[in-house]
C-alpha cells in the first residue's frame, strides 16, 4: 500500500470496499485499507473518511442491532456516534488491527441496542402501569434501568431521607418496617417511612419530565391525575 499521504480517501474507500467484498466471499483479503480509512476518520477527524466508513459499514452495524425496537437508521447513527465519541485520536493506538476496531464498533452497537430495549420496556411498563394506584407506580420504580433514567429519578428526590428510602425500597426491596429498624436514628418508625415513600410515588406520578424522558405523554398514560 502507498504511504498514507499519497492515497486519497476516495481511493482508500474503494479499496476497502473491494477487500470487504473479498472477505464476504471468504477469500483472502487485505485489511490495511479499511484500517487506514478508520485512521483518517478517527485520528484526522476527516468528514470524507467518516462518510466513507458510514457507507461501508452501516449495513453491518444494522445487522448487529438485530430486531432492536426503534428507527433502524437512527439506531445506526446512535451506534456510530457512540463509537466516534468513545474513540478520540489519542485512543486509536489502543486498536492496532481492523478486527479490534470492528469488535469495539460492535460493542457500541450492542450497547445502543440494550439501551433501546430498556427504553422500550420502560414505555411498556409506563403505558401498562401508570395508573392512580400505588402498586402501578411501584411496578414502574421496581423496573428502573439505565443510568439516565436512574439519575433523573434520584435527582428529583428532595432530601437525603427520600434518597435513602428510594434506594432501600426499590433497589434493595426492603419493607418500611425493615427500613425503620435498620435506620432507627433517621426515622421514627415504619409509618414515617411509608409516608415518605407515598410522597415519592405521588411526585413521580405527576412528573411530566419523567414521562417525556420515557417517551410517554399524558394521553398515553391515561391522564390518570
Amino acid at each position: 500500500m502507498k504511504s498514507r499521504s499519497t492515497v486519497s480517501v476516495a481511493e482508500l474507500a474503494r479499496r476497502c470496499a473491494e477487500e470487504m467484498a473479498r472477505y464476504r466471499r471468504r477469500q483472502s483479503y487485505d485489511p490495511r485499507h479499511c484500517y487506514e480509512l478508520f485512521r483518517c476518520a478517527l485520528v484526522r477527524r476527516g468528514e470524507e473518511a467518516w462518510a466513507a466508513l458510514y457507507s461501508q459499514y452501516h449495513h453491518l452495524v444494522r445487522r448487529w442491532l438485530g430486531n432492536t425496537p426503534g428507527n433502524p437508521d437512527a439506531l445506526v447513527n446512535q451506534a456510530l456516534a457512540k463509537f466516534w465519541q468513545a474513540l478520540p485520536p489519542d485512543r486509536f493506538a489502543d486498536f492496532p488491527t481492523l478486527d479490534k476496531i470492528l469488535a469495539y464498533l460492535r460493542r457500541c452497537a450492542q450497547s445502543v441496542a440494550m439501551d433501546a430495549r430498556r427504553q422500550e420496556e420502560w414505555k411498556r411498563v409506563v403505558e401498562d402501569s401508570l395508573a392512580p394506584t400505588q402498586g402501578g407506580v411501584e411496578q414502574i420504580l421496581d423496573k428502573i434501568v439505565g443510568e439516565q433514567l436512574y439519575e433523573y429519578v434520584t435527582e428529583s428526590l428532595s432530601s437525603p431521607q427520600e434518597r435513602l428510602i428510594f434506594r432501600a425500597s426499590f433497589e434493595w426491596n426492603l419493607k418500611p418496617s425493615m427500613i425503620a429498624a435498620r435506620w432507627s436514628d433517621t426515622f421514627t418508625g415504619a409509618r414515617e417511612v411509608y409516608r415518605i415513600k407515598e410522597r415519592i410515588i405521588r411526585r413521580l406520578r405527576r412528573d411530566k419530565g419523567l414521562k417525556q424522558l420515557l417517551g410517554v405523554d399524558d394521553e398515553d398514560s391515561g391522564n390518570n391525575e
